[in-house]
């Protein structure tokens, strides 16, 4: 039960509040060595097997953010801590294990692309913005919580990736950490005020690793952010987590990724969604263990859920929320941000008016309704809501880790087929790949999935890499029908047999253009 494993180890996420040590540590593996000492559990764990008082560690810590995340036997001894311990520490742990390789400037806001320990990349937001009461600038980041994401939303750009690997609680901490270092790089002397996981990934399915993270922004020595200042969104698929998240962090916020108030609409778009009976119930939970109100988040797509009657069934929808003993939610409405997943699905963001009609129907009905213009203030640099994902060109995949073809897309698999298909040529894609003459050598895997069987096959057939100029265009969301470098050496039957099969959303066009 988790609620009685927080309770005997006195959890807590109050701002400052002091930590035992003697928290177990169940989790996987840490596989990097040194590990990042902002790596909690793992500090602890250290701390209890080599009997070091907790004070100790909050001094580690204090030191840390003073000196930048550089960490020497020699400072942490002079900052109070005995010798064996700075060695030991120092031995084990380094400062950060990761690091930012590209910053994106935006409107209102950075980016940032961070590659990991492990090799993988995340990216982190920035969003700038005034204090509603003291009109002063504060910092909201985002962070991403997994690699990828397996929920597979429709107008997402991360379930494009699938899901390929959990955050370590460390990995969270350290996008904040790069955050704080960004943010005086830039010579801005804002302060980070809060943190939202709702950057990559569904945090509620790296929950164990979200809470030990929220354990380090609360942390006395490290980011000590107040609980309030902290919101977990999730699109409500795993009802559990949600009732742990209540019992472990009642002081965190909690957010939803609605964005349909009908069961229907919400496995149109979410294909995870469980029914809303269920979730409801984990919602009363949620409110009635930490009396804190629900923040609803609403991406509105122009002619899928922002009609009228959309409007009316999310005013029922929240009326029944607040009827069951809840405060009443706060509704954001989020226009959609382009991204490759919606655009193959035809989506679009509304006129302004229509969000302006879709809010007012909202307000008139008692609803507290904000629209959320400023989570597009990223859409320049791909930062807004959806639009965060990277590639992970050297990533090996498994035979059994892809869907069939039809299924690949909306799984987010097929993007990994693709990566793979890059790694296995010898020569990288450029224009020269269209040459006739060009013969880059194939290695395949010794049992080699389904669909890069077929994509060889169709090489093969096609001569050289003409059928594979289709799939470039293809995974940079071009339409190759309209692109003539993409397609001139390719057959127009091979052409109409790799996008009839592999990409669902063009077979029409395929149709209407075999004989152009």
């Amino acid at each position: 039960d988790f609620h009685q494993y927080a309770t005997a180890h006195a959890w807590t996420l109050d701002a400052g509040a002091r930590l035992p040590v003697s928290a177990p540590v169940q989790r996987r593996a840490i596989h990097t060595a040194p590990a990042s000492i902002l790596d909690l559990p793992l500090a602890e764990s250290w701390c209890t097997e080599h009997q070091v008082k907790p004070i100790h560690l909050l001094a580690v810590y204090r030191h840390l953010f003073r000196r930048d995340g550089v960490l020497s036997p020699e400072a942490l001894h002079a900052a109070g801590l005995p010798k064996a311990t700075s060695s030991g520490l120092c031995a084990t742990f380094t400062g950060c294990s990761s690091r930012v390789v590209k910053t994106v400037e935006s409107v209102g806001g950075l980016k940032l692309l961070v590659d990991l320990a492990s090799g993988r990349q995340v990216e982190t937001v920035l969003i700038i913005h005034d204090h509603a009461s003291s009109g002063k600038q504060r910092c909201t980041v985002c962070v991403s919580s997994q690699v990828g994401c397996g929920r597979g939303c429709k107008f997402c750009a991360t379930g494009t990736m699938g899901m390929l690997a959990q955050l370590s609680s460390a990995e969270i901490l350290e996008q904040v950490w790069h955050a704080k270092h960004a943010l005086r790089a830039a010579g801005s002397t804002v302060q980070i005020r809060n943190v939202v996981f709702m950057g990559m990934g569904e945090p509620l399915d790296n929950l164990d690793e979200v809470l030990h993270a929220l354990r380090g922004l609360t942390h006395q020595g490290m980011f000590d952010l107040a609980s309030k200042h902290l919101t977990v969104s999730t699109v409500g698929a795993a009802t559990n987590k949600i009732r742990r998240l209540a019992d472990a962090a009642p002081r965190v916020k909690l957010a939803l990724s609605l964005h349909g108030a009908t069961q229907k609409l919400r496995e149109q778009l979410i294909p995870s969604a469980v029914p809303l009976d269920e979730l409801n119930e984990a919602l009363d939970y949620h409110a009635c263990t930490t009396g804190e109100g629900l923040c609803v988040e609403y991406l509105l797509i122009d002619g899928v859920n922002d009609a009228d009657e959309h409007a009316d069934a999310l005013v029922s929808w929240c009326n029944m929320r607040q009827s069951s003993g809840g405060a009443a939610p706060l509704v954001n409405l989020i226009p959609y941000n382009p991204t490759l997943a919606g655009d193959l699905q035809g989506y679009r963001s509304p006129a302004e008016a229509r969000v302006g009609a879709f809010h007012a129907r909202l307000r008139e009905a008692g609803l507290s309704a904000l629209v959320r213009w400023t989570s597009a203030s990223g859409r320049d640099a791909d930062g807004a809501c959806g639009q965060l994902v990277c590639s992970e060109p050297h990533t090996p995949v498994q035979p059994n880790q892809l869907a069939p073809p039809r299924a690949a897309l909306r799984s987010g698999e097929l993007r990994m087929a693709i990566e793979q298909a890059d790694t296995l040529l010898a020569t990288p894609p450029s224009h020269a790949i269209f040459d006739k003459k060009a013969t880059p050598r194939v290695q395949l895997l010794a049992s080699p999935p389904e669909e890069l069987r077929q994509i060889f096959q169709w090489r093969k057939h096609a001569r050289d890499d003409r059928a594979y100029g289709v799939w470039t265009a293809l995974r940079h969301g071009i339409n190759p029908l309209e692109v003539g470098e993409y397609t001139r050496h390719v057959s127009a039957s091979t052409r109409a047999q790799l996008l009839s099969c592999c990409m669902p959303p063009f077979d029409g066009i395929v149709a209407a253009r075999a004989n152009s």
